[in-house]
């Protein structure tokens, strides 16, 4: 006599969160991540700053037009980047549909902005989860002080610019 155990599990499948982030309903991802240490030549804490675009870096570098871009903009205050969460991020903007020629990123519309009380974020984290080498990941939230909630995750490679 044979006596045959089975156990159908049904499994489950974890999905990888997406590089960008969810606009007004809408998902806008992101291909690049620029980050730019504004002091590197000593350990006093500077502004670290994160540049995400929805475009590739080859289109950026190209220097040939570009429309409906997406660009988030960021900066931490630190030594170095590291595995750290950020309670206060005091310089960001978020613009949509802009055009990128040349480097030069204009005519956006400006979602938020630290500069206008109207765009301005009453809440900011910036949570750096695994850095290594040229490679990131990380999640950050930009609350409104009208409620309106921007928030996203990035994993993968960063360009380190000057």
């Amino acid at each position: 006599m044979v006596i045959v155990l089975s156990s159908c599990a049904k499994k489950e499948s974890i999905t990888e969160p997406k590089n960008g982030m969810t606009i007004n309903g809408a998902f806008h991802p992101f291909e690049t991540l620029w980050i730019h240490d504004e002091n590197m030549d000593n350990n006093v804490a500077s502004d670290i700053g994160f540049r995400f675009f929805n475009i590739s870096d080859s289109e950026i570098q190209s220097g040939l037009e570009k429309t409906g871009v997406t660009q988030l903009y960021f900066d931490i205050l630190d030594t170095s980047l590291k595995q750290k969460m950020y309670s206060e991020v005091l310089d960001y903007k978020l613009e949509v549909n802009g055009k990128l020629e040349n480097l030069k990123y204009t005519n956006g519309t400006v979602l938020l902005f630290d500069e206008d009380l109207k765009l301005h974020a009453s809440s900011t984290t910036v949570s750096i989860e695994k850095i290594s080498g040229d490679q990131i990941e990380l999640n950050f939230s930009f609350v409104r002080k009208d409620g309106q909630t921007y928030s996203g995750y990035y994993k993968g490679k960063f360009v380190k610019r000057d």
